[in-house]
């Protein structure tokens, strides 16, 4: 009987650890003007995987010795220096946390479900929000991380200061 039980214990730490490893924060790139490598690995020679724009956000958590693991919003991982991601609540604006029931939410030309989509973002990542219009907001107007503006219905985004 302690066995399972010590088993059962040592499972819910493991899934609480886990949990709380996957908590990712909200970050703006603040390079001067180029936009931000995102590497394969958390050191600067490493392989650049992606880039990401100036002022347009991450989701990201701590790597350590100076480096975030970041996720772009169109879903691609890696890390990039500190030195440049700055937490959204040092920061002017605000995050979007996309928020849908099922599959990607679709970046717009213009507002409207009619208007063309220019982008896709996965569930859980964050957009930079640039402005809201429409009736009570309905519509928000975004960046993505290649340096696009669109819009997208705020009914499936979690806004964070």
């Amino acid at each position: 009987m302690f066995r399972s039980g010590l088993i059962i214990l040592l499972f819910t730490i493991s899934a609480i650890a886990n949990q709380a490893a996957a908590i990712q924060s909200c970050g703006i790139v603040t390079t001067q003007k180029t936009p931000l490598n995102i590497r394969v690995a958390p050191n600067s020679s490493a392989k650049v995987l992606a880039t990401a724009v100036k002022n347009s956000a991450v989701s990201y958590v701590d790597a350590g010795s100076g480096w975030y693991r970041v996720t772009l919003n169109n879903g691609k991982t890696g890390y990039a220096s500190q030195d440049f991601i700055t937490n959204i609540s040092d920061f002017p604006g605000r995050c979007g946390l996309v928020n849908t029931t099922s599959g990607n939410l679709n970046v717009r030309e213009g507002m409207g479900s009619q208007s063309k989509a220019i982008s896709e973002v996965p569930k859980g990542l964050m957009l930079r929000i640039l402005d809201s219009y429409g009736e009570e907001g309905e519509w928000l107007k975004v960046q993505l991380n290649d340096g696009k503006l669109g819009y997208v219905n705020s009914k499936f985004i979690i806004l964070i200061d």
